[in-house]
């Protein structure tokens, strides 16, 4: 696999893992004492009804990481007492922990997947999509598949990891009756995933995530780009995308939007940060 950077260290992407069961996760933690804030920005908008919208996603949650041969597992979060459960344990590795992102469990549930230790930098996992849900019969509940891009190859940097995807979706979408199944697969062969974060000034000198950004990947042909939205961590990807030359934009009103060319190989994970600057100013954006 070829790995490439822009502004961003990167890791790996690929291969499959098993299907396991939701698990919700009362009963499995100690609720943590972390309290909910209000964030000037809300949950981001998704652009369709049942596209994950992500909370957290990085290289190294404290969920299992102490268990000794820890695998990784996949849950489904719908009341506020799991969640600050779950969000203690997640972020036991941080010092300080960030505040416990806030959630209206009327009308939204929490899906989370957590891999499993790692010995290297290159595995990598992504909540890449809820399948359409069957509707009951007198005899059968709804079935729901969450798909989970999945990879657990050796990176080039020998570092202990536990990949995650923490993303937020609206309750319609995994109705409690629901038998949800995790889905665990490798991306198309031949195919890349793209990511980064977008980041707005904090102050003179310092930077911070921005949630809601909208980020477009346009191909250098005709064709409608993908557009999708940063998370409340500031983070973006796009999975599965084809080989190829992509313009690349973000914009989040009223700061000046950006775009920037990429090459995309194959079997590559290319990423780009976005850094949007405070505008328009007296001579327009840059």
């Amino acid at each position: 696999m070829t790995l490439i950077a822009s502004s961003m260290a990167v890791l790996g992407l690929l291969l499959a893992g098993a299907v396991q069961p939701a698990q919700d996760l009362a009963g499995a933690a100690q609720p943590g004492s972390v309290a909910g804030i209000t964030l000037d920005t809300p949950l981001p908008t998704p652009v369709n009804a049942c596209q994950p919208l992500t909370i957290a996603m990085g290289d190294r949650s404290g969920w299992g990481y102490n268990t000794p041969g820890f695998k990784g597992e996949d849950f489904v979060i719908r009341s506020p007492s799991t969640w600050a459960a779950f969000w203690a344990q997640h972020t036991s590795l941080t010092d300080p922990a960030p505040p416990l992102p806030p959630i209206d469990f009327s009308q939204q549930v929490v899906i989370a997947v957590v891999q499993g230790v790692q010995t290297s930098s290159g595995p990598y996992i992504a909540i890449g999509g809820i399948m359409p849900w069957i509707a009951p019969t007198p005899t059968t509940a709804p079935t729901i598949t969450i798909q989970v891009i999945d990879d657990e190859r050796m990176g080039p940097l020998p570092v202990l990891t536990n990949p995650y995807h923490i993303v937020a979706v609206s309750r319609v979408c995994v109705p409690p009756q629901a038998s949800v199944t995790f889905r665990h697969i490798a991306p198309t062969p031949g195919m890349s995933l793209v990511r980064g974060k977008v980041f707005i000034p904090a102050n003179a000198t310092d930077w911070v995530p921005v949630a809601n950004a909208t980020v477009k990947l346009l191909a250098s042909s005709a064709v409608p780009p993908q557009i999708t939205r940063s998370g409340l961590d500031g983070s973006y990807f796009y999975l599965n995308v084809a080989p190829g030359a992509y313009v690349l934009d973000a914009d989040k009103p009223p700061y000046c939007g950006t775009a920037v060319t990429i090459t995309v190989p194959p079997d590559a994970i290319v990423g780009h940060n976005f850094y949007l600057t405070p505008g328009p100013g007296p001579s327009g954006c840059p």
